[in-house]
């Protein structure tokens, strides 16, 4: 099968190349396109940078940051036609896209992009934005995005079931495990727990409203400063958010205790950071499948989090983690006086994790489970209204749609 994919702002990186590799693996042939000057990708052949060459313009980066989001919403409808005619020359059998992120612009262009091939859309936020700010505005269209696709994969059963009862049909949404995540950076030899009575914890990833830094640093803030001195927090990742309220809260826990380091982190210092940590802290209020879970899970770190979407489905045994109500700073901070009180809790956890892990779908697994959706999506393409067929149905649709 030939599968054009797609993620025009690079916004997950690590799941597109898994994702990418496993579908090559299985014999289909990819062409992967995402945004310019999104740095490197661990993919061979590496992916075709389409989106928004504008935005590595030095003259652009000088802009102030309303001008450069005007750029780019106006660079994105250049992108997208350009993506049109370069899929009218590669014909692809299915066109995926893990991201369609201005929907008020990509909900028009569907019908071009349906003449060409199915197209199917991984929703790894069910609620827009996840609520951010910027979705009100970034979030116009989306109902009628995701009606216009032909097929949606989701990665939770509660995203499933919101689609279902928001009206889709059910054969037209597919929940896909989401996979391990960079398994390739564990060290070969992991340091061991530091005997200093300090529980180091570490939360990273884009600094963005809705994964409740704030909130963290709020809950370290309450504890009773014995407690605190015990601990030493790590906020790692680029911001897209205003800091200094961050860096306030953080001074606020007192000297020494959180290390705030606003900047995408290389993979050598990503792996450091992760093996070194005690466990990784989720206090989000909302989310659906989070790759840093996926992370955690691949280095069997235990996790303290919101109990809410892929958390509460995939971490409610209570072995490998901690759920709290979201946005409760003081629900946060009895958990981490919980893990502070009984560090030896720690190693049955990490292990705990571990197992989960492993019982997750290898990515293999996951790409055939895909290719599986794509069948559906081909099928649904052929009973839509002025459809124009497309090719020749795959082994894989026909054990799907007839077995």
């Amino acid at each position: 099968m030939r599968i054009l994919m797609v993620d025009p702002p690079g916004f997950t990186p690590a799941y597109d190349a898994a994702l990418v590799a496993g579908l090559r693996g299985l014999g289909h042939e990819v062409l992967f396109v995402t945004a310019a000057g999104t740095g490197d990708w661990a993919m061979d052949p590496p992916p075709e940078a389409w989106f928004y060459p504008e935005q590595t313009f030095a003259t652009v980066r000088r802009l102030p940051a309303p001008v450069r989001r005007g750029i780019k919403a106006a660079s994105h409808l250049l992108s997208m036609r350009r993506l049109i005619r370069r899929a009218e020359a590669f014909r692809p059998d299915v066109i995926h896209f893990q991201w369609m992120p201005l929907p008020v612009v990509d909900a028009r262009l569907l019908g071009r992009l349906r003449r060409i091939a199915p197209v199917v859309l991984t929703v790894h936020d069910s609620t827009p934005y996840n609520g951010s700010r910027q979705a009100r505005l970034l979030g116009l269209g989306t109902e009628a995005l995701w009606r216009g696709v032909d097929h949606l994969i989701v990665h939770t059963a509660q995203a499933a079931e919101q689609f279902v009862q928001g009206g889709h049909r059910a054969d037209g949404v597919s929940r896909i495990a989401h996979g391990l995540l960079h398994e390739e950076l564990i060290p070969r030899n992991a340091p061991p727990r530091a005997a200093d009575g300090v529980l180091r914890l570490l939360q990273f990833g884009k600094v963005q409203d809705y994964k409740g830094v704030d909130v963290l640093l709020r809950a370290v803030a309450l504890l009773p400063d014995g407690a605190r001195q015990r601990l030493r927090v790590t906020v790692a990742g680029k911001p897209y958010l205003d800091t200094k309220p961050l860096e306030e809260l953080a001074a606020a826990c007192g000297p020494g205790i959180v290390r705030l380091d606003f900047r995408f982190l290389p993979d050598a210092e990503l792996g450091r950071c992760i093996a070194e940590a005690d466990a990784l802290v989720f206090p989000y209020r909302q989310i659906d499948v989070s790759g840093v879970l996926m992370a955690a899970m691949a280095f069997g770190k235990p996790v303290v989090a919101s109990n809410l979407g892929g958390f509460a489905e995939m971490l409610a045994g209570g072995e490998e983690a901690l759920l709290v109500e979201p946005g409760s700073a003081e629900a946060l901070r009895d958990a981490l006086l919980h893990l502070l009180d009984a560090p030896e809790r720690l190693p049955g956890m990490a292990a705990a994790m571990a197992r989960r892990g492993r019982d997750l779908p290898d990515w293999r697994a996951i790409a055939a489970r895909t290719a599986d959706a794509y069948a559906l999506a081909r099928h649904t393409h052929r009973q839509r209204p002025g459809h124009q067929e497309t090719g020749i149905a795959t082994q894989s649709e026909r054990e799907t749609v007839n077995p």
